[in-house]
């Protein structure tokens, strides 16, 4: 996800690493470089502010945050071992996760604010996918630590449903009639 459609940012190798990363105008005229580093994973928040630059796969993941409107670099995080990595829907924090099969070590979620302090982990034996869900997104002023968005993910022991696991306290139903009421559990088999 870009920014602009009157820009585009690759990010290429020639012959070798490391990897060059270059913002450029449709007229392909640089705006922007980067630099090189050992780098393979580009990613915009959805808000089009902050830009993830990072190597991972067979990288060391280190990942670098920068300010698409002042060009300035916000942090740079170590997320080793990252096979999966999502901005939160505000646009505030990074989810990096360890992921099963295709790393059999290390699983589990951290999750890093945009500045690069790490918020949270939870280390799982086997992890096999992860996602975030949460609030409407925010604009970039207005991120509030704390109150951002939920994980949730499923281990091997998982029942049917996954686990959650909140940041912070989930949002209290309006009660409008397009929200249902509670159901305790067992509920779902009783008959008219």
């Amino acid at each position: 996800m870009a920014q602009s459609s009157a820009e585009h940012l690759p990010l290429f190798q020639w012959p070798d690493m490391p990897a060059k990363t270059t913002i450029f105008d449709l007229r392909c005229n640089v705006i922007y470089d980067f630099g090189t580093a050992p780098r393979n994973f580009i990613l915009y928040n959805p808000q089009g502010r902050l830009l993830l630059i990072a190597g991972f796969g067979n990288l060391a993941g280190t990942m670098e945050i920068w300010d698409r409107r002042t060009l300035e670099k916000l942090a740079m995080i170590e997320g080793s071992n990252t096979s999966h990595c999502k901005w939160s829907p505000n646009g505030g924090f990074i989810m990096c996760a360890t992921l099963s099969p295709r790393l059999r070590v290390d699983n589990g979620v951290r999750i890093f604010h945009y500045r690069g302090q790490l918020i949270h982990v939870n280390p799982i034996e086997h992890l096999y996918a992860v996602s975030l869900y949460g609030l409407a997104a925010l604009s970039f002023f207005d991120l509030i630590p704390g109150v951002c968005f939920h994980a949730s993910w499923r281990s091997r022991d998982a029942e049917l449903f996954p686990f959650r696991m909140s940041l912070s306290p989930a949002p209290k139903p309006t009660g409008n009639a397009a929200t249902p009421p509670p159901v305790t559990p067992g509920e779902h088999e009783r008959t008219k």
